[in-house]
């Protein structure tokens, strides 16, 4: 169930995708518990979900109910605490709250740290989000220093052509673009 509805998610069928994830999300907390780690992936799945129907009260709600859960762990599922993390804070920035933000993507990239490798390609997608934020908190440096980390892991494990490259490429080069930096910024365009 859990994973059909972030299938129909992905679909754009959304409103099935909650009835699933609910679904899926009641049977875990019945079998596995409360405070299991797949009912709280659910929770956050269908976190989600709901913010992509629009509903980021609801959403948020769920997303720091997860969290709380997690913090009254004694050892969290690293995994599932980082994705809550940076879900959470995706969210807030989504809904303009920058600096709501700011603690839980730095705490994503953190959690990813002490799991990942610094190569590691999914800790490249953090540096990534912490540095759009950084971009829209005006923190310039900090944002270009993100982006760049960000843009290195991917080079060197994906190679400089791969689209995940590009994407963080036009990251950069917006951001280079604001403080004036234009022919570096060209330069990452045309490469």
């Amino acid at each position: 169930l859990h994973r059909l509805g972030l299938c129909l998610q992905s679909l754009g069928q959304l409103e099935q995708a909650e009835a699933l994830l609910r679904e899926a999300m009641d049977m875990h907390a019945g079998l596995d518990g409360p405070d299991a780690v797949p009912t709280l992936q659910t929770l956050n799945d269908l976190a989600l979900v709901l913010l992509d129907q629009g509903k980021a009260e609801p959403a948020e709600a769920m997303l720091r109910d997860a969290s709380r859960r997690m913090d009254a762990m004694a050892a969290p599922e690293p995994v599932v605490l980082a994705s809550t993390q940076g879900n959470l804070g995706m969210l807030l920035q989504t809904v303009g709250r920058l600096e709501d933000a700011r603690p839980f993507i730095e705490a994503a990239l953190r959690t990813n740290q002490t799991r990942l490798d610094a190569d590691d390609l999914e800790l490249s997608m953090d540096w990534n989000n912490l540095g759009l934020l950084l971009k829209d908190l005006e923190a310039y440096p900090e944002a270009e220093r993100s982006l760049r980390e960000s843009l290195r892991i991917l080079e060197r494990g994906l190679g400089p052509r791969h689209p995940t490259v590009a994407l963080v490429q036009v990251n950069l080069a917006d951001l280079l673009q604001r403080v004036d930096k234009i022919p570096e910024a060209v330069s990452l365009l045309e490469a």
